[in-house]
């Protein structure tokens, strides 16, 4: 005579634990999606935040190349006249 037993295992095989196991499952998605996206939110937020470093460093190098070009053509740097640089030399 088969027992109480039995019938759930028939009920519910191996690795599927039937409705309730099925509903935490849901909710164990649910909560490693949210973990996932919270993970993803910080990565984004540290790209913006090296991006800007980026676009930074590229402003100061054109400053500097402005400073650089206006020195060569005889143009005060810092308040001294800079003679012209001479090419070849």
């Amino acid at each position: 005579m088969p027992t109480s037993k039995d019938y759930r295992e028939r009920a519910h095989p191996a690795g599927q634990g039937g409705p309730i196991a099925s509903r935490y499952m849901v909710f164990l998605r649910i909560t490693c999606l949210g973990i996932e996206k919270a993970r993803r939110a910080k990565e984004q937020q540290n790209a913006v935040r090296r991006l800007d470093t980026i676009r930074r460093q590229l402003q100061e190098i054109e400053a500097e190349t402005a400073a650089l070009v206006r020195a060569s053509r005889g143009a005060k740097v810092g308040g001294a006249a800079v003679a012209p640089a001479r090419g070849g030399q």
